[in-house]
């Protein structure tokens, strides 16, 4: 599987970073050495900009993919030329030729679960809760800046502008989470159900602890494992 990023973003966002542990979700662990993080358009980046997005290249294989990466997923770069495409075709074709059931593929086929109950399923679920609470939220915020516009007339406008939107918004989100809500019976049902073998451990916060023998101690997911040294650094979780 290939995941795809754009080098010239500025940074992770926190649409990137939904997608990014979805990705997770739907792989599981197991298949991870069959992933391949491809960072894009590189092609466009300006000749004063290059140090820059080394830096992000860094940082995305130092944090934010380090919990695939520890499990055997890649890194590439497409540089939009034919030689670096074909590198990327190559370096799938030559993965370990054992065949990986996704997480997603065992809890549909082998479990015979509906998608709406896949571990996929369910943090797009709760990530859709939290928009809607952030949501909430912000229509608060434009309430009382309503009430200390005092009559302003364009402020007034501009702010109903805005609450429209996030009324909308608010609306699109709360029928995709009735669509995705899994009846209590069936959540019971579920809980006492078989569990998917190909595990999908939640993504801990990373952490780089420093250790006394040069080396620096990784704590990701449920895996301990030792990289050189570094100043102790945190990554989302």
């Amino acid at each position: 599987m290939l995941y795809l990023h754009r080098i010239t973003d500025n940074r992770i966002a926190g649409s990137a970073y939904r997608n990014l542990n979805l990705f997770g979700k739907i792989c599981g662990d197991k298949p991870a050495r069959k992933v391949i993080y491809v960072t894009t358009m590189w092609d466009k980046v300006k000749p004063w900009d290059i140090d820059i997005s080394e830096s992000r290249a860094k940082d995305l294989t130092t944090d934010f993919w380090t919990p695939m990466l520890v499990l055997g997923a890649r890194t590439l770069r497409f540089l939009n030329t034919e030689e670096s495409a074909k590198a990327i075709v190559s370096e799938l074709l030559s993965s370990d030729s054992e065949a990986q059931v996704l997480l997603i593929q065992e809890e549909m086929v082998d479990l015979n679960r509906d998608i709406i109950e896949t571990q996929a399923a369910k943090t797009l679920y709760n990530d859709l809760q939290k928009t809607l609470s952030k949501h909430k939220e912000d229509l608060a915020e434009i309430q009382k800046a309503a009430k200390r516009a005092n009559g302003n007339a364009e402020a007034l406008a501009n702010l109903k502008v805005e609450e429209d939107r996030l009324q909308m918004e608010q609306s699109k989100i709360l029928e995709q989470v009735t669509k995705l809500k899994i009846p209590l019976s069936r959540r019971v049902a579920l809980f006492f159900s078989p569990k998917p073998a190909t595990v999908c451990a939640p993504y801990f916060r990373i952490r780089i602890l420093p250790s006394d023998r040069g080396r620096s101690l990784v704590c990701c997911r449920n895996h301990l494992t030792f990289l050189p040294a570094a100043e102790g650094k945190h990554c989302f979780q």
